[in-house]
Order: C-alpha cells, then sequence, then structure tokens
C-alpha cells in the first residue's frame, strides 16, 4: 500500500525554492547535519564525506551497522504493530501552507538561525564574512556556527558571543579529518574535525582514535560516529571506543538515547549505557515507527501523527505536516515539548513556520509568511 506521508514528502522535495533577499525575519535554515542525520529511509544509513555528519546525496557508502558485541535489550514498551491511518485526532491537511494560515499567530521561532549570510540569535545578529553557515548549537555565552566556504587554513568554526555579536575562532579541524560537529550535553565542549575542544577556552582536550568517518552526535555516554567501516561507534575521551550493534537513525544529543533502524518502517529508541549497553525503551512499526525524538529523548514522534511520552506514557495527536518534518530532519526543538517545523506554499516559493507543543498537540503560527530560501539551517 502506497505511503501517503513518503508521497507527499516526495513531492515537497523535488520542489523548487527561490533565491531572493530577506529582512530580519527570516527564514531559519535547518543545520546540514541535522538534516544528514534524520533525513533517511528506515533501512539503511548512509555515509559519506564533506561537512555533513551523514548526507544521502552526497553519500559514498551504504552502511549496514553491525557488531560482534552482544546488546543487553529490555522488552519494548510498545508492541510492533501495522496500521495504515493517521492517529485519530491528527491533521492531514491537503495543503498544509494554508492550513498553517489558518493557526493562531505566535512568536517567531525562538531558536538561532541563519538566513543570507546573517546569523540571527535572541537580541542580536551577525555577518558571517563567508556568507553563509550554519548553526551548530547554543552554549552558554551565544552560538556556535560553522562558516560554509571558508579557506583551507581559516577555522571554520567560531563562537558567536550573543553580547558583542563578536565571532571568537576555535582550532581548525586536523587535516585531513572528516566532517561533522556536535556539542556536548552540557555545552561546555564540541566534537570536530578530528578533535574535542573546550568551547569558553578553544583549547584541545582531546584527539579523535582516527578511525572516524563522520561526526554523529554526543549523548551523555559518550561521542557516537561512524568509523571507517560504517560502524557506529561510542567513544568516551580518554578510552577505547566500542561498537554499537545498531543502525542509527537519529540521535538527539542531550541525552543517552538514539534512534534505531529496526527494518523498514520499523524503528526503536534505545538507551545506551556507558560501556555501549542498549536498553529498548520503544518499538514499534509503520504509523507507530519512530521518526523524530526531543532533545533529550522522552519524546517520540511517530509516522501515523503521535507524540509519545516515553516517562508517563501519555499520547498526543499531532499533525502529519510535522512529521513530515521530523522524517526530513526539519524540526527545531526549542524545548523538550515544544517544536517548530516549516510548510511551504505550492511550489516552495514561500514557506510558513509552525509551533507545536507535544504534550496536546495545540500548534501555532511561528511569526508571519515569508519567502523561502535555497538553503536552510535552524538548531
Amino acid at each position: 500500500m502506497p505511503d501517503p506521508v513518503g508521497e507527499l514528502l516526495g513531492r515537497r522535495m523535488r520542489s523548487e525554492t527561490d533565491d531572493v533577499s530577506l529582512g530580519p525575519q527570516l527564514v531559519p535554515h535547518i543545520y546540514a547535519d541535522a538534516v544528514a542525520a534524520r533525513r533517511r529511509r528506515r533501512i539503511v544509513v548512509s555515509a559519506g564525506g564533506g561537512l555533513v555528519a551523514l548526507v544521502l546525496a552526497a553519500a559514498g557508502a551504504v552502511a549496514t551497522l553491525g557488531s560482534r558485541q552482544p546488546a543487553t535489550t529490555s522488552a519494548p514498551t510498545a508492541p510492533a504493530i501495522r496500521t495504515t491511518t493517521p492517529a485519530t485526532g491528527s491533521v492531514q491537511p491537503a495543503r498544509p501552507y494554508q492550513w498553517a494560515s489558518t493557526l493562531p499567530t505566535d512568536v517567531s521561532p525562538q531558536v538561532p538561525y541563519v538566513s543570507h549570510g546573517v546569523l540571527f540569535g535572541p537580541g542580536f545578529s551577525y555577518a558571517i564574512p563567508s556568507g553563509d553557515g550554519g548553526v551548530v548549537g547554543r552554549v552558554r555565552d551565544g552560538v556556535v556556527l560553522h562558516q560554509f566556504g571558508t579557506p583551507a587554513m581559516a577555522t571554520p568554526y567560531v563562537v558567536v558571543s550573543a553580547g558583542s555579536a563578536r565571532a571568537r575562532p576555535l582550532p581548525p579541524p586536523v587535516p585531513g579529518a572528516p566532517g561533522g560537529a556536535a556539542l556536548s550535553p552540557d555545552r561546555a565542549r564540541i566534537a570536530y574535525g578530528g578533535r574535542v575542544v573546550e568551547v569558553a577556552t578553544g583549547r584541545t582536550v582531546a584527539r579523535f582514535p582516527g578511525d572516524e568517518k563522520s561526526v554523529f552526535g554526543w549523548l551523555r555516554p559518550g561521542i557516537v560516529y561512524l568509523d571507517a567501516r560504517g560502524r557506529a561507534r561510542l567513544w568516551r575521551p580518554g578510552t577505547q571506543p566500542r561498537t554499537l550493534p545498531i543502525r542509527v537513525s537519529g540521535a538527539p544529543g542531550d541525552g543517552a538515547v538514539l534512534l534505531d533502524t529496526v527494518r523498514r518502517s520499523c524503528g526503536r529508541v534505545v538507551e545506551v549505557s556507558r560501556t555501549a549497553i542498549l536498553t529498548t525503551q520503544y518499538q514499534a512499526c509503520d504509523d507507530a515507527d519512530p521518526v523524530g525524538l526531543s532533545p533529550r529523548g522522552t519524546v517520540v514522534l511517530t509516522r501515523g501523527g503521535q507524540a509519545v511520552d516515553l516517562h508517563s506514557g501519555h499520547r498526543a495527536a499531532v499533525p502529519i505536516p510535522l512529521i513530515e518534518a521530523a522524517a526530513r530532519g526539519q524540526v527545531a526543538w526549542e524545548d523538550e515539548r515544544t517544536v517548530v517545523f516549516p510548510v511551504y506554499s505550492r511550489g516552495g516559493s514561500r514557506v510558513r513556520f509552525v509551533r507545536c507543543t507535544t504534550s496536546t498537540g495545540a500548534c501555532t503560527l511561528a511569526g508571519h509568511s515569508m519567502r523561502s530560501y535555497r538553503s536552510e539551517f535552524m538548531r
């Protein structure tokens, strides 16, 4: 049976966007690492070089991740089910862009974003010298920014202060090191370019083991990366990396959980220990298949249009456009229960941003309609 979400997603991704000039109320850019890590089919993870951790379009190899290490798992808290309709109460509008216009208007997205060469944050803006960039994440005193197109000898990563709107460079990547970047859960350190750097001082505190292909995320138990053989590895600086016997499809980064692909249209949420032991928190298929995860991993977005609280078991119907955006990696979590995502007009020339509360499924229009841009990054 055709997958209606997949068909809608395919049509949206084939649309063209306009390269136009915008004002300060601009289109947030979805950061490339997030897009790459989550824009996937549910069978495999593609591993490739370049800036991003995982890029389907530029991938050089298809990796089925596995290991000889045993994994201890608990019984899944949700059974594997097969359904063919969205969750009861889930909105599935024929024209999401028009649907968004009917929602109550709320404030613009409360996350840092880049548009037309300018980084916008709460109360400040910064013109990117290279002309473009992507937000890696928020830190205590500002935002870590990846500057695209910088010269080979220049540092591509900078910390932009929220107070002064000035950039402080971080050390350049190790020559020949692969791309991808991830902030530690406490936002005190950043892993990129073969090194681990202290954000506040710029001091390199550790070097990668040397087998990394791309950085995937940083959980409380350690850094998750793909090695040259396509295996998912868990590494805490100062220790030997451990292989994770899973096919990673999502790593929110603030908790200890990952999204794992079990088989086509079937996934699970696993908690990872420091010793790479896995405990299943949620597992389901088809419309209950997990396609998105909140920053600390307590809320799951399912393919059929539900937000599931893994602590309380509470379920709320959420709109299908949110699920489509989560499958593309085009969501930004303002907090553990509030998520922002874009919906595009026919042809993709305009965009509206919608904010939803996952505990109730209630949504508002985040700001006003604006013209779209050919690349989008938001974090």
